[in-house]
């Protein structure tokens, strides 16, 4: 499990900016299938939950509870949140 503040670290530095999200159900080992993508500015967070609450350009939500996180990583500018089956990937967009 995640620690506290983790999504919130992440993602502090990316609000405010263009960024792509995209979220993703894993289909055996190391393979991903796209679910669902967002595009926009980055707003947030908000809820009562710690990382909980974003918004994704005007319309876009997105949730990223920590509580239920498995594990959040970096890879180069992605940030990765994993909660098993899923993930969700926040990259932010070339200016």
């Amino acid at each position: 499990m995640a620690q506290e503040g983790v999504v919130i670290e992440a993602l502090a530095p990316l609000i405010g900016s263009e960024v792509s999200v995209l979220v993703e159900l894993r289909t055996g080992g190391d393979d991903w299938t796209l679910l669902a993508a967002q595009h926009g500015v980055l707003r947030g967070p908000y809820g009562p939950e710690s990382g909980a609450d974003w918004f994704v350009g005007e319309h876009g939500a997105l949730s990223i509870p920590e509580a239920q996180l498995e594990s959040a990583r970096r890879d180069g500018p992605v940030m990765f949140f994993d909660y098993g089956g899923v993930r969700v990937a926040v990259r932010p967009d070339a200016p």
